[in-house]
């Protein structure tokens, strides 16, 4: 009866008391959860998680280019600090977000904002309301229809 649990199996086995590296799933998490605590700076009251979720928010609420952040997040950088852990450029910014993977989805809207493109009304081609076209008339990127908005 004690030949089942004969330590020696369990060390055989890779069960003994080693530490196992963690899977990158795993590790994405444990690096999100040390984001908030991670500052801007030395003695900054502000994390460098909510600059970088409040800046790639700017930029789409704006719908400003990746140049554009590039160049507000380099005068960031450049005005913290010299020991700051501010991104330089935007690809810096959206790798430090990509922990959180939040679902998101583009709505068109009409280019006058009288309506969303959504649910019932997502395969429509002009506005219901003024009959704005959604689409721009011969403008294709890749084979894909471009939105006034």
């Amino acid at each position: 009866m004690l030949d089942a649990y004969d330590p020696t199996n369990v060390i055989e086995l890779g069960m003994g008391n080693e530490e196992e590296e963690p899977t990158p799933e795993v590790k994405k998490f444990i690096k999100l959860v040390k984001a908030p605590e991670k500052t801007l700076y030395e003695g900054s009251d502000i994390s460098l998680l909510k600059v970088v979720a409040r800046l790639t928010n700017l930029k789409y609420e704006f719908n400003l280019p990746h140049r554009a952040i590039d160049g507000i997040a380099s005068l960031m950088k450049a005005m913290c600090p010299n020991d700051n852990e501010m991104t330089a450029n935007f690809y810096e910014t959206k790798r430090l977000l990509s922990g959180l993977e939040l679902p998101h989805h583009k709505i068109h809207v009409c280019p006058n904002g009288c309506m969303l493109f959504w649910k019932d009304a997502g395969e429509l081609k002009k506005c219901t309301v003024c009959g704005a076209e959604r689409w721009f008339m011969r403008k294709t990127v890749r084979g894909k229809k471009i939105p006034k908005f």
